[in-house]
């Protein structure tokens, strides 16, 4: 809790209003500044219900999808263009993260176009599901690589198995496999 308090102290501090976007069964104590949003339980392969659905954020409205535990060292700048989907890449210190994208702004002009195909907030794969989706789509894809997204590394909190969900999610919807993806994710975001 005590990195997430900074995390939302460096949102703050940049401008940006703080909302979580938390099932029911996810109750958590208020936390000055922060609003909360409650949505149903998520009924998803994972299995996991008092996690949200990705679409449940983006469902709210304008706004950046960010993980809880990144914070901001610097302004975020992106120009806001209709029809384009923004994505921030994480560091780990000063290293560039080498797979996630741990930052997204969608806006309301796409986001009627994002189905809910079961991936929800914190899982594998939905960092890159969002953009190949978009991708397919025709939506041009703005990547930010610049160090303001900062994360401090922790052990993985889910499962070999909800990475077998996410693989099945992906090929079930979208007939890719799991190496074709990371070739598509590191060619969008040029971290070959």
């Amino acid at each position: 809790m005590d990195r997430q308090k900074e995390c939302i102290d460096s949102w703050s501090r940049y401008g940006h209003a703080v909302a979580a976007v938390q099932t029911t069964l996810d109750a958590i104590e208020p936390i000055a500044g922060v609003d909360s949003v409650a949505v149903p339980p998520s009924q998803s392969k994972f299995a996991k219900p008092h996690l949200p659905y990705l679409t449940d954020l983006i469902d709210q409205g304008d706004g950046l999808i960010l993980n809880s535990d990144i914070s901001l060292s610097g302004p975020i700048d992106w120009d806001g263009r209709p029809g384009t989907l923004y994505c921030g890449i994480r560091y780990n210190g000063p290293e560039l993260e080498r797979w996630g994208i741990d930052a997204v702004y969608v806006p309301s002009d796409i986001r009627h176009k994002i189905p809910n195909v079961g991936f929800l907030v914190g899982m594998p794969g939905w960092d890159w599901w969002l953009p190949y989706h978009c991708h397919l789509l025709g939506v041009p894809i703005h990547v930010d690589k610049r160090p303001v997204f900062q994360h401090t590394p922790h052990p993985i909190r889910w499962s070999q198995q909800d990475h077998e969900t996410s693989k099945a999610i992906l090929l079930d919807r979208y007939a890719i496999d799991h190496d074709a993806m990371k070739q598509f994710i590191l060619d969008i975001t040029e971290r070959n």
